[in-house]
């Protein structure tokens, strides 16, 4: 009979997952609750995670229970939650509204505690009984740093994309952007897009959305001031009323360019 493998004092399950960001694990303790286990190295950004999953105490931002040393590995104990992303068709209209607050409160949270999370994605958003939980702060960071290099392309603001295409700033109306960013507003952006994902039960994917691979006609698109009117004209409006007027909302507040992402003097 094959011996059962254990973490501390915890059963090892099953692997949920491995990548260049380490291996995580299904474990559960004896009285049968399920966590999962980040195996992680004693590298700089490993322990900065570490650091940040067990200060941090939000009901919308991961927890971590217990560290544990073993075999030359650290293995960070967090809650185990459900990706988001997969149950995103699914979700309802009084769902999707409580999510986007939710997550808001946990980005406000980051904010007041001057971190910036710098990895915000669909794919990094759990949830556990019925709250979003934004997860996998390996990225975050309580330094100022260059926050254009934050979030994948397809949700970075458009000011940070500007600095790659300098030459289309002035054909295109828009304001030289400063290199000075404020890095939590730029964050406001991403948030939007977010919004976005959650509104309309899918992943915002800008290549999909703009028929094209380009990433100048897609920076094109999203600079245009009919932004808005591109992504009801492929996504139509939301089902429900409630959601429309959410909708608009974020175009007004978040999805908004040359606003957000400078800081002001």
């Amino acid at each position: 009979m094959a011996t059962q493998r254990k973490i501390g004092k915890y059963d090892v399950n099953k692997i949920l997952g491995s990548g260049t960001y380490g291996t995580v694990y299904m474990i559960s303790d004896k009285n049968g609750s399920n966590y999962a286990a980040k195996k992680m190295e004693f590298s700089n950004a490993d322990l900065n995670e570490i650091n940040m999953v067990m200060r941090i105490n939000h009901p919308h931002i991961i927890h971590g229970t217990e560290v544990i040393i073993e075999d030359e590995y650290i293995y960070l104990i967090e809650e185990l939650g459900e990706r988001l992303i997969d149950s995103l068709r699914m979700l309802t209209t009084p769902d999707k509204i409580k999510y986007i607050y939710e997550l808001g409160s946990a980005l406000h949270f980051l904010q007041l505690n001057e971190i910036t999370h710098c990895d915000l994605k669909i794919n990094n958003l759990l949830t556990i009984n019925k709250r979003i939980i934004l997860a996998d702060l390996g990225l975050a960071s309580y330094i100022d740093i260059d926050a254009s290099l934050c979030e994948i392309i397809e949700n970075r603001a458009p000011e940070y994309i500007m600095l790659e295409y300098p030459n289309l700033i002035g054909s295109l109306g828009l304001k030289s952007p400063n290199t000075n960013f404020d890095r939590y507003k730029g964050q406001i952006w991403t948030y939007g897009i977010l919004c976005l994902d959650i509104i309309y039960g899918r992943t915002f994917a800008i290549q999909e959305i703009y028929s094209s691979n380009d990433e100048i006609s897609i920076f094109k698109a999203l600079t245009s001031k009919n932004f808005k009117d591109i992504i009801i004209g492929k996504l139509g409006r939301p089902s429900t009323v409630k959601l429309g007027r959410l909708l608009d909302l974020i175009f007004d507040k978040l999805l908004v360019i040359n606003r957000y992402t400078k800081k002001e003097n």
